[in-house]
């Protein structure tokens, strides 16, 4: 592409910027292809009118040609341009939810952890964690295509979602959606049997969580047990993935981290989404709460956390010192998030306590995973 073009590119793309800075959608594709070929044409030399027939003959074919040219550059510059649009839309994407790709990325691996007491067969772990992590991300990529027009009414922090504010097309999510489950699926099938078919249940429940129809979020209490099942079902295939069985241990961790989840909910995870529920009619354990009674609810998660695991460390494999270690920290968990949280609902506590939530559940995995594996000292 010359320099003409180049310059012609540069100045649509800049009043594209103009044209758009409101708008909630990209500049559609024949808009920017017309805008492409008027600035591609206005670079070129004015045909002169003052030519005998013979030469406006050659001119007008010329012309033609040229014209030819200058929309097939176009169609390359939009092409580029689209490209670059997606990716940035993609981006977007991932960075709403990169909290979540975290989460099932870094839980199977501790999983495997502490199922193989840090043995892991590498092929196989590997297949698992990507499995669990492009499920997690085709499921709430959809739930985000479905709920756009609900978190869109959320003032508070929804409103901003990529999918909510119109920054991402929804069919592009549609097809990323496809993509991740598919592709999920498959490493599911190379890694296990039994993870392929925890990983079909997995998505299966986790769609008709969020499908219109079905549309199980606006179940009193399904709302919450089914978020917090996704731990369950991408640890369960993990499992099977690295030992082609269960094992207590990792089970039991599992499901220990599913109730700390559900407990954290209606705090971290759905304060400040009463109004939509409301509207919606999403039958969340938060609408119904107060906020004191909120955060009773996250303080007794914590609480039976630490009883169980100090009535089943035995059978998990552990010595005394971490049901010790696991109740200290909770303690000093209650202390310093928990309690701050008292009194009048604030969106700046609720971030503080949910950035130091994040710190205490890493803690808890740490000693999770350093109970299992043989150390050198």
């Amino acid at each position: 592409m010359d320099g003409e073009d180049e310059s012609a590119v540069n100045r649509v793309e800049k009043q594209s910027e103009e044209d758009n800075k409101d708008a909630t959608t990209p500049i559609s594709e024949e808009t920017l292809r017309k805008k492409l070929v008027n600035e591609i044409e206005e670079t070129k030399d004015p045909i002169n009118l003052n030519l005998t027939q013979e030469e406006t003959l050659t001119t007008t074919k010329t012309t033609e040609v040229k014209l030819t040219s200058t929309e097939s550059q176009a169609d390359e510059i939009v092409v580029s341009i689209q490209r670059q649009n997606k990716i940035s839309q993609l981006t977007l994407l991932i960075r709403s939810r990169i909290d979540i790709l975290f989460q099932f990325l870094w839980l199977p691996f501790v999983t495997a952890i502490i199922a193989t007491n840090g043995i892991l067969p590498i092929i196989q772990t590997s297949l698992a964690i990507g499995s669990s992590a492009l499920i997690a991300t085709s499921v709430y990529f959809y739930n985000d295509v479905i709920d756009r027009v609900m978190d869109s009414l959320n003032e508070i922090k929804k409103k901003n979602r990529p999918l909510a504010s119109g920054k991402v097309d929804d069919k592009l999510a549609m097809r990323i959606i496809y993509v991740t489950g598919i592709l999920g699926l498959i490493l599911a099938w190379f890694a296990n049997i039994n993870s392929f078919i925890i990983g079909v249940l997995w998505i299966t429940i986790l769609l008709a969580y969020s499908h219109p129809i079905i549309r199980l979020k606006k179940r009193y209490l399904l709302k919450e047990i089914i978020t917090a099942s996704g731990i369950v079902f991408s640890c369960i295939l993990i499992s099977y993935a690295v030992l082609n069985s269960l094992s207590f241990t990792a089970v039991t961790f599992t499901l220990f981290i599913s109730l700390l989840s559900f407990g954290f909910i209606p705090v971290m995870q759905d304060s400040g989404d009463e109004y939509e529920d409301k509207l919606f009619d999403v039958k969340s354990i938060s609408r119904y709460l107060t906020w004191k009674n909120k955060i009773l609810f996250m303080c007794s998660g914590v609480i039976i956390f630490s009883v169980l695991f100090s009535l089943t460390y035995q059978q998990m494999g552990y010595t005394e010192i971490f049901p010790i270690s696991m109740a200290i920290l909770s303690l000093i968990f209650l202390g310093i998030d928990a309690l701050p949280l008292f009194g009048e609902y604030s969106a700046v506590k609720v971030r503080r306590s949910r950035n130091i939530a994040y710190v205490y559940f890493m803690l808890i995995n740490i000693i999770f995973i350093v109970g299992k594996i043989t150390l050198p000292f």
